[in-house]
């Protein structure tokens, strides 16, 4: 699909595109809530922290192989504080 595809669907489409643009669908921010964002928050903290781990972990593999003696310290801000911060 082309830009002129998504952008301009009835002008430029090889089908014709139907669009409800009343629509009363409502947006999924206006059904969650501060709890389920925080859970949410602290789940990508875990899994940032994963991910932090498994790349430190290849980086000191490399360094071993290629001879490099010092090894990787990866620490980071949590995501959803390091957008305030």
């Amino acid at each position: 699909m082309t830009y002129l595809e998504r952008r301009y669907p009835n002008e430029f489409a090889p089908r014709t595109v139907n669009r409800n643009m009343n629509s009363t669908d409502q947006a999924i921010g206006d059904r969650t809530n501060e709890e389920q964002l925080g859970r949410y928050a602290a789940l990508m903290d875990d899994f940032h922290e994963e991910q932090l781990g498994r790349y430190a972990a290849l980086m000191n593999d490399f360094r071993r192989e290629n001879g490099t003696k010092a090894p990787v310290a990866v620490t980071a801000t949590p995501l959803h504080r390091r957008a305030t911060a």
